[in-house]
């Protein structure tokens, strides 16, 4: 499995002990020249720096600072880093990270060691926002926000599932991961699905955990088809989660979105309905969402929705 993400600063805590020591020409230079060179650093060499000063740490460690420091990331194309996730027969499996620097030119692989490591059962990597990949062991049971570069990351606290009266079974649990741009905060969406062996019909539970609050709430918006069932991988886009849904035993036909800044879920009608033998999947491309659909492992159809919201501007845009 492969992860690619843009390194950020998020999650840093302060050293035990500082090394009190200034450079002497560059603390001579005002604060804003001193941000400016600094946000254009790599990020190896800024957690390196946090320890030059009281100064610079208040500097790197601030919200400006690392907001500043991640645009520049982006728009330069810079600290980029592939997550390499290699399965085989053993459990756990292992993570390697792969620097990437253009389309023909990567880094040495080098082992890294996930925090939600166990000898009995496997970790996944959910999604990506921002350099935090958000990862969870079997199940869902624990989750972790991880910050690969620096080494960091923040479990989130463990939340009971409440199953509705009448419904013995919860399966499956589909996490997905995003950044609340309105109210600056990164979101862990839980959607359980309930049913019962004997009696018809499904029930949901969707709850929401804020990473800045540290706590979990239940999403009174209901989810908007208790006939559909999630299948596919989430994906963040434009400000909102994202799956395919389809009735059990067809084809997906919408696509469930949740807007993590109103915390309301809406549907969206996919550019085609896909004949139930192929495979199919939600992506983003140059920040469009985009659907894909594979036949026989042969064809690919590409749809990107040109005008996010706007199901009239779904494109077709590859024929492979």
């Amino acid at each position: 499995m492969l992860t690619f993400f843009q390194l950020s600063l998020t999650l840093t805590s302060k050293p035990s002990r500082l090394q009190l020591q200034s450079l002497p020409v560059m603390s001579n230079l005002p604060l804003d020249i001193i941000n400016d060179i600094l946000s254009r650093l790599p990020v190896k060499s800024l957690v390196r720096f946090l320890c030059v000063s009281n100064r610079w740490y208040i500097l790197i460690n601030g919200q400006a600072f690392i907001k500043l420091h991640l645009y520049r990331s982006i728009e330069s194309n810079t600290d980029r880093t592939l997550i390499v996730q290699e399965q085989n027969a053993c459990i756990p499996f292992d993570y390697f990270s792969v620097s990437f620097h253009d389309e023909i030119r990567f880094g040495k692989p080098l082992e890294i060691h996930q925090p939600l490591h166990c000898s009995t059962m496997s970790t996944d990597i959910l999604s990506c926002c921002d350099g935090l990949v958000c990862i969870y062991n079997q199940w869902g049971e624990e989750i972790a926000i991880w910050n690969p570069l620096i080494r960091k990351y923040r479990k989130l606290h463990s939340e009971p599932i409440e199953k509705p009266p009448g419904f013995s079974n919860s399966w499956p649990i589909s996490l997905a991961f995003g950044y609340d741009k309105h109210n600056d905060d990164y979101k862990v969406l839980r959607v359980v699905r309930f049913f019962n062996m004997d009696k018809p019909g499904k029930e949901f539970e969707v709850k929401v955990c804020s990473i800045r609050l540290q706590c979990w709430k239940k999403i009174e918006d209901q989810w908007p088809n208790k006939e559909w069932s999630i299948c596919s991988d989430s994906v963040f886009s434009n400000g909102a989660l994202h799956w395919l849904v389809a009735e059990e035993g067809q084809s997906p036909e919408n696509i469930v979105a949740f807007d993590l800044a109103t915390e309301k879920f809406w549907v969206i009608r996919m550019p085609i309905k896909a004949p139930t033998s192929c495979v199919t999947c939600l992506e983003v491309l140059e920040g469009q969402l985009c659907f894909i659909m594979i036949v026989d492992e042969m064809y690919d159809d590409v749809w990107s929705m040109k005008e996010y919201g706007e199901e009239s501007s779904w494109t077709w845009i590859l024929d492979l």
